[in-house]
């Protein structure tokens, strides 16, 4: 995951600490810093303002411009190569000297004709293609008209002089792929003060949408509605936020919708009212039909994908994609904004059926914060409002089924220290976990700790435990291990068994394998002459591949010496021992699998395997 560090400097003050010390910090504190990118760069960089462009003599598309670079620099020649130069135009100038990410700038002679520069293109300065748009792919920048000539700091000006961090964002950690939690995290392990993102409750009036659960997997869906909305432009800090996080900027509403899921780490989807077959949706997990997305292809829905319904009209492909039918385009002036809950696992199979994967289904796989939807459609109205003015917007309706009472963990300080091997007073427990968004509740014998709505990751005394030792220091640890007395020394006569089996086929020769017990559909099938015993099926596999558990060993052990055989290792001689389970018993197995020749004593002669080996 991308990280702006601009846009976390909105809500903690992060002066004087350089990208480094907070790409060090998270790390030390759980959450992985992979890497550090700058959004573009380049030096010797000035604006510019085009006052002439002639394409040159016999040539279709160089273009010799003259560009005045301010009081500073003058006015010089350059010669531009871009489809769409042109006279009266304010552009980015790489003076002679300029080092980009892909070049080094020098005054040159193109066909005889003078260049002092070259004018820039936001993918020239290192800016990623997939946030750009085709236009400014194939061309150079075209600044607003009211930027003057001679502006230097030119990144900066453009909202360009971002650090962008590269997490790697763990399944202990889903609250990580919100911005706002990592402001959180950062004002925490530097004790500066965070602001919040909430807006003042915005009410409207009650609502003429209606919404109508009918599975499971959908615990909490909340809806708000809003009419006439204006026309407008993406805010260029938006526009740079977006850009910084990988993502490219569509049209207003849409990247409103992106802005404000990135910020606070909830999926929002956006319905085109006019475009619904009715005013109601209905959300279910039973249809089988085919599903036109945004993406303008088709996908095929089975029962089991949770679908949102309007009328016969399959509207979206719930946490992970809306359709083309009723997605929101430039005319569109009414709206409602989905808030909603999904379960992971449903989407994550759905997702990696259909191999489409997608920003929203990402955090749904890992994860939300069940108790901010309301607080976040707050927001999204009220940045709809300020940036594209809307004439009247409804309250929200909802269905929500989940117990949103803050989670209540139980533990002592003999708990946190028994964990960890480490000496910590209650003070110092009660303050470290205080700070990081815990409420403790102090009783006779034990604590009360109230879990932070966000942190969904936390269960039980050994997540506290975890949260004291990355915020206080691994160094708090002590050095020596501690004592544990073996209550039953030594091996079981099963495990001695199997060890004595192990030594007498190793020394035959043979190597040991560990093989996957999970097994797809047909594979799981074709050995079930050996074992007619009835086999597990997983409910929520990870693939398709990984559906069924073994009845037999002799498959994945063939799998492994069909690998090595494709790969030229034609002599092979291998054991396992693994349990194969059933719904009707489990027992041990030893599986061996001999392919191609054996070497003699002598290692220079060899033979045949043959069954008597």
């Amino acid at each position: 995951m991308k990280v702006s560090l601009n846009w976390v400097r909105r809500y903690v003050d992060l002066s004087g600490i350089t990208p480094e010390e907070i790409a060090q910090k998270l790390t030390f504190a759980g959450i992985e810093v992979e890497g550090i990118e700058h959004l573009a760069s380049g030096t010797n960089l000035v604006t510019g303002h085009v006052l002439d462009a002639k394409l040159m003599e016999n040539s279709d598309h160089l273009t010799i411009c003259q560009v005045d670079m301010g009081a500073k620099y003058g006015t010089v020649q350059i010669v531009c190569g871009a489809p769409n130069i042109g006279k009266g135009q304010n552009v980015i100038v790489a003076r002679p000297g300029a080092v980009l990410p892909q070049v080094t700038i020098t005054k040159s002679t193109i066909r005889g004709h003078e260049s002092n520069g070259m004018i820039c293109s936001l993918l020239e300065l290192g800016v990623a293609a997939k946030t750009l748009s085709q236009a400014s792919i194939e061309g150079i920048e075209v600044l607003d008209a009211a930027i003057k000539p001679g502006h230097e700091d030119v990144l900066a000006l453009l909202g360009l002089d971002d650090t962008i961090l590269l997490l790697k964002v763990l399944a202990n950690r889903p609250d990580a792929l919100a911005v706002y939690n990592l402001a959180r995290e950062l004002a925490l392990l530097f004790e500066r003060p965070l602001r919040d993102w909430k807006v003042p409750l915005v009410t409207g009036h009650k609502p003429e949408f209606t919404v109508e659960v009918k599975t499971p997997k959908c615990p909490q869906f909340t809806i708000r509605t809003l009419k006439g909305i204006g026309k407008g432009k993406t805010p260029e800090y938006m526009v740079q936020s977006l850009k910084a996080m990988g993502m490219r900027p569509i049209s207003p509403l849409v990247d409103i919708s992106n802005y404000v899921m990135l910020l606070t780490g909830q999926p929002l989807h956006i319905y085109d009212i006019d475009r619904l077959e009715e005013q109601k949706l209905v959300i279910s997990d039973d249809i089988m039909a085919p599903f036109f997305a945004l993406d303008d292809k088709e996908y095929p829905v089975q029962r089991g994908d949770i679908v949102i319904k309007s009328g016969h009209t399959i509207a979206c492909l719930a946490g992970i994609m809306g359709s083309n039918a009723t997605g929101v385009k430039d005319a569109t002036s009414n709206i409602a904004i989905e808030a909603a809950n999904f379960h992971g696992a449903s989407i994550r199979q759905t997702s990696i059926r259909l191999n489409l994967p997608s920003e929203s289904s990402q955090r749904f796989i890992k994860g939300i914060n069940p108790h901010q939807a309301e607080d976040v459609l707050d927001l999204t109205i009220h940045l709809i409002k300020e940036i594209l003015g809307c004439a009247t917007y409804s309250s929200s309706v909802s269905v929500d089924t989940i117990d949103h009472k803050l989670k209540k963990i139980a533990f002592t300080l003999d708990d946190i220290n028994h964990k960890l091997g480490t000496s910590f007073t209650a003070t110092e427990v009660e303050e470290t976990l205080t700070k990081i968004g815990f409420a403790i509740v102090a009783g006779p014998s034990s604590w009360h700790a109230l879990v932070p709505a966000h942190r969904i990751d936390i269960d039980g005394a050994a997540d506290l435990a975890e949260e004291v030792i990355r915020i206080r220091g691994f160094e708090h640890i002590k050095v020596e291990l501690p004592f544990l007395q073996a209550l039953h020394p030594g091996l079981t006569v099963t495990q001695r068994r199997q060890e004595g089996v192990r030594r007498l086929l190793r020394d035959r020769g043979l190597d040991e394998i560990l093989t996957y017990t999970l097994l797809q559909k047909d594979e799981s099938d074709r050995f079930r002459f050996l074992n007619h015993d009835e086999v597990f099926r997983i409910g929520n596999p990870m693939t398709d591949e990984h559906e069924f558990v073994r009845a037999s060993i002799l498959y994945s052990m063939l799998k492994v010496a069909n690998f090595n055989v494709a790969r030229q290792n034609k002599n092979l001689a291998l054991f396992e021992i693994s349990g194969v389970e059933t719904t009707k018993n489990r027992t041990l197995n030893l599986g061996v699998v001999l392919v191609g020749n054996k070497s003699l004593r002598n290692h220079l002669t060899t033979k045949p395997y043959d069954f008597f080996d």
